[in-house]
């Protein structure tokens, strides 16, 4: 579409720099807002925001080079020449943010799920603006398609699903269902624990699932290489993703798992019918025999004797 911008020269300015610089920015103002709120201070909000960002960017360079990695092999010159592939995932990028937000939300001792939870909507916003830069830049495109919405990108023989597009519209929807829930999750009784409370993690939780699901879906639309059945290796990755965030949804609803203790494996009545193997080593006390007392021999008795 526009891979370009501006050119100034020798400096040029491209879509897919443009709107990543915005998706930061924006992005980054959104989180710090909801932080502010929430009377996190401002030092550790900016300092949080540079280190999940920086690990969500490795995040989604590794990635996409592991789930690519005939076209690159380990060459790692290729690995950082973005001019040989500018590419970035998504998914990549989210897994080195929450392990980066997680290493800064233990240090600082704060919960990851409350600040994730008011994160969520700037990074909703940061991939909007990405995927906007994608189009633009034509670097995410899908498979051949003779549907009508089907967009030729210069460079790239036939028309094809416009990917970004069909994204954008998903995080659209996703972001206001987001600030419904926002208002409403802490009601709903299912997600309630014992005490009838409901823990943050919510709104990450849920923005997860409809990101996978969606990715799952927009892959079969995608240049496909299956390697397990009609399942492509990110497809694959995509549903064990899927199986642990339902998992610690369902662990946030206030569900446990129950293991027996190792110190106490068995309940007191269980204890109570076992029988011992054999008796202790100890010898039994005498038991409380009547005393017999003998009777003294009279004279009489001795003179019979």
């Amino acid at each position: 579409m526009f891979p370009v911008i501006a050119a100034i020269g020798p400096f040029t300015i491209s879509s897919l720099g443009l709107f990543l610089a915005l998706a930061f920015f924006f992005g980054s103002f959104s989180i710090w807002q909801r932080a502010k709120e929430e009377h996190y201070e401002d030092n550790d909000i900016f300092d949080t925001i540079f280190l999940a960002f920086f690990g969500g960017i490795i995040g989604a360079r590794l990635a996409y080079i592991l789930l690519n990695f005939n076209d690159f092999g380990f060459d790692f010159g290729k690995w950082i020449n973005l001019s040989y592939s500018n590419h970035l995932s998504w998914f990549g990028f989210l897994i080195g943010l929450m392990y980066l937000l997680r290493l800064v939300a233990k240090q600082k001792k704060w919960e990851f799920f409350h600040f994730a939870d008011g994160a969520v909507f700037g990074v909703i916003v940061a991939q909007i603006l990405l995927r906007v830069g994608q189009f633009l830049d034509g670097s995410y495109v899908g498979a051949m398609t003779s549907l009508p919405w089907g967009l030729v990108f210069p460079g790239i023989e036939g028309a094809r699903h416009p990917l970004p597009l069909y994204e954008i519209m998903v995080m659209i929807g996703t972001y206001f269902l987001l600030r419904w829930f926002d208002k409403h999750y802490r009601l709903f009784s299912w997600y309630q624990d014992n005490r009838g409370e409901a823990q943050p993690g919510f709104l990450w939780l849920t923005y997860l699932t409809v990101f996978l699901i969606s990715q799952f879906i927009f892959d079969f639309m995608s240049v496909r290489y299956p390697v397990f059945w009609v399942f492509t290796l990110y497809q694959v990755v995509l549903i064990v993703a899927f199986k642990l965030t339902l998992f610690t949804f369902w662990l946030r609803a206030g569900n446990k798992i129950n293991l027996p203790s190792v110190s106490n494996p068995l309940s007191s009545s269980e204890q109570e019918e076992l029988v011992p193997i054999r008796e202790p080593l100890v010898s039994p006390q005498p038991r409380n025999r009547p005393r017999r007392f003998s009777r003294a021999r009279t004279g009489r008795d001795a003179n019979a004797a």
